[in-house]
């Protein structure tokens, strides 16, 4: 049945190619219209959007597949009228070989928040492919699960997401990117630096927290002493005194667990 349908109708001119298959033709053998083993353009090219149908989806078998295949979009989330496909590998030309990369980002910490924006641009041969549904994961509050963010591509295929953050300052990360055009899809990720200042003067470690790792610090310099004028004792939270008492640990216990 395929063979048939490929031989007898999908590609050839007919002996009338303005009438009807099978319709009568005064110029054909039996004065029936039927193909004449000659190529007919249109036809051809409409056979090739069956053979990418096939290509992405199994060998169609029945009228139904057929119908559907006639029917395939090589583009589907992106404006492709002609349906050109140069290569014949069922993608559209329009997004065949479509690149997305994500831009490394800085969130700026202010106030207990960092706040910014992720950036993705999709191209295909460095021209940007606009309006597109981008999404992002990231995981903005560092409990191991990825938030979920959406943006569209605008004229030069860029998506921009604003985002808030809890991560504290000094935290590098990563967020990703990635679009999906049904035929093709495409990824990256990229790098998120908190920038800022950190208000904790009992951050010990850097992390902008005040917890058990800190305490662990402070610890390990309880009632240690020093030259007040070049302390090295960064437990050292109340003064200048350069002794690490029960002043610094008031510090210590005001900030615990911010």
């Amino acid at each position: 049945m395929n063979t048939w349908l490929i031989e007898e109708v999908e590609w050839a001119t007919r002996y009338c190619n303005s009438l009807p298959r099978l319709e009568a033709c005064p110029s054909a053998p039996g004065g029936i219209n039927r193909e004449n083993n000659m190529v007919d353009l249109e036809r051809w090219d409409k056979w090739m959007t069956l053979l990418d149908f096939v290509w992405q989806h199994g060998l169609p078998m029945t009228m139904g597949d057929y119908a559907l295949a006639m029917g395939f979009d090589n583009a589907p989330t992106v404006a492709n009228p002609q349906q050109e496909d140069s290569d014949h590998d069922g993608i559209g030309d329009v997004i065949d070989g479509a690149v997305l990369e994500a831009n490394d980002v800085t969130l700026l910490w202010d106030s207990g928040t960092a706040a910014g924006s992720l950036q993705a641009r999709l191209s295909n041969q460095g021209v940007g492919i606009v309006d597109q549904k981008i999404v992002f994961y990231f995981d903005s509050d560092g409990d191991g699960s990825d938030e979920t963010f959406t943006s569209q591509t605008d004229s030069t295929g860029t998506a921009v997401v604003l985002v808030e953050s809890t991560l504290p300052p000094g935290t590098a990360t990563t967020y990703s990117a990635s679009w999906d055009g049904v035929v093709l899809t495409a990824s990256d990720e990229a790098a998120v630096s908190i920038q800022g200042d950190c208000p904790l003067t009992a951050d010990l470690t850097g992390d902008c927290r005040v917890d058990f790792e800190d305490l662990d610090v402070f610890t390990s310099q309880w009632l240690s002493s020093g030259n007040p004028a070049d302390c090295a004792l960064t437990a050292e939270l109340s003064g200048d005194d350069c002794k690490i008492d029960i002043a610094d640990y008031a510090v210590l216990a005001d900030q615990w667990n911010d």
